[in-house]
Formats: structure tokens, sequence, C-alpha cells
């Protein structure tokens, strides 16, 4: 279940906790895959999300964080 932050009385602890999640999710993919130039089949794979990010990021060789901001600027160009 996700964080509700509206179920936190202490806002610091609440950003605390947010910024655990994030790094525990990011954290996991990003920094072991080397930089490469993206491909065509990656591109179609990446806007079609038939799959969730973290799959993908194992079938890719790609950071988590590196898909997203991929789908994120094949969308707005």
């Amino acid at each position: 279940m996700p964080n509700r932050r509206k179920d936190y009385k202490d806002m610091e602890r609440y950003a605390k906790t947010r910024a655990a999640q994030r790094e525990r999710y990011y954290g996991t993919t990003s920094n072991i895959y080397p930089p490469r130039p993206w491909t065509a089949e990656e591109d179609e794979k990446i806007l079609a999300h038939l799959i969730t990010d973290s799959k993908l990021s194992e079938e890719l060789k790609r950071s988590v964080a590196a898909i997203q901001l991929r789908r994120f600027r094949l969308k707005n160009s």
C-alpha cells in the first residue's frame, strides 16, 4: 500500500520515508548498466508499456529512471 500523505502527522517523517522508498526503488537499477545509445526497438517497447518498468529494466539492461525519462522525452518530442 502506498504512503498516504494525509495519514502522516509529521511531514518530516513522511519526507524521510518517501526518500527511502525512492532510493530502494531506483537504487536497484541505477549505475549498474553502462550508458549506450537508444535503439528504435527499445523505444517501441518503452512506448508500448506492456510490462512494468522494473521488468523492462531487466530486459533492456537499462535503469528504471532511464526508461521513465526516455518515455517522457519520446512522448513530449
